[in-house]
């Protein structure tokens, strides 16, 4: 199962109904652990399903195009990716919960908007993004706080970072607020259209399209989820970044251009106040 599945995007995920919350479509698998009579499955947007059993229960793997050994009536719980499907027969319990997350805490500030949805607001996205509190915390970290945005997954976070050739290390207070709207900008096409391929993500070891380096895997701070990058070819922002080709768009409405500038314009005035006030 972990050689089928993990690193796969979900194609479908069904269970009987009361299990809990179900991953995203497109959501990849992150992790299979199997524990005496328990097998875990996690996903990279924090669901997390638990199957036990006694004697009769089992997991089963087939090709997509492979008749199933038991009926689909006894199926518990149903997993497709390409290529493979998992099911789940007789468990004694199944149930599906999403993983702590110390971001999740109201005293944390609750969860950003979803970056997904055609009608976020990306002004208040980037403002959300730049007030970030710990200027010490590394880009990647900043990027897969749900209290800056919700909807980007861990395979976004490593293709964005990619995608604008910056190191995920690099201290987020390094950041202008030109870098911030790239990579709000970045994340908000990937997180929609999703990425046209995977350049860097569950590549660890293999040879990087753009520079022919060799792609690495980490994981970020108190953040257990693991980032792939570049060491070569993705380094610190320098003089700022730049939107890739690919992801240009065409020259904005005048509209949209004047209200850019005036959100801009706004951020600096009020900078400037607070700079007056605290100088007195």
């Amino acid at each position: 199962m972990r050689t089928a599945l993990i690193n796969q995007p979900t194609l479908r995920f069904d269970a009987v109904a009361g299990i809990g919350p179900h991953p995203r479509e497109g959501a990849v698998i992150e992790a299979i652990r199997a524990e005496r009579r328990k097998l875990t499955i996690e996903w990279d947007d924090g669901i997390v399903l638990e199957t036990s059993w006694r004697f009769s229960g089992e997991w089963h793997l087939y090709r997509s195009d492979v008749r199933w050994q038991k009926p689909m009536s006894e199926a518990r719980a149903v997993i497709e990716v390409d290529g493979w499907v998992a099911v789940c027969f007789g468990p004694v319990r199944i149930e599906t919960y999403r993983a702590p997350d110390r971001h999740r805490h109201p005293q944390c500030g609750g969860a950003g908007p979803d970056i997904r949805r055609t009608d976020v607001d990306i002004v208040a996205l980037v403002d959300r993004m730049i007030a970030y509190s710990d200027s010490s915390a590394t880009v990647a970290e900043v990027l897969g706080d749900p209290r800056v945005m919700t909807g980007v997954g861990n395979v976004e976070r490593s293709e964005v970072l990619w995608s604008v050739e910056l190191d995920p290390w690099t201290e987020f207070g390094e950041l202008t607020e030109d870098d911030c709207e790239t990579l709000v900008d970045v994340a908000q096409r990937l997180a929609t259209v999703g990425p046209h391929g995977l350049h860097v993500y569950g590549r660890v070891g293999q040879r990087c399209e753009r520079c022919h380096g060799t792609i690495a895997m980490a994981t970020s701070g108190a953040d257990p989820r693991p980032v792939y990058w570049c060491p070569d070819c993705q380094t610190d922002p320098g003089e700022g970044l730049v939107l890739p080709l690919n992801l240009q768009r065409v020259e904005p409405h005048p509209v949209e251009a004047m209200y850019l500038n005036d959100a801009r314009a706004a951020r600096q005035r009020v900078r400037i106040f607070d700079d007056l006030r605290e100088l007195g």
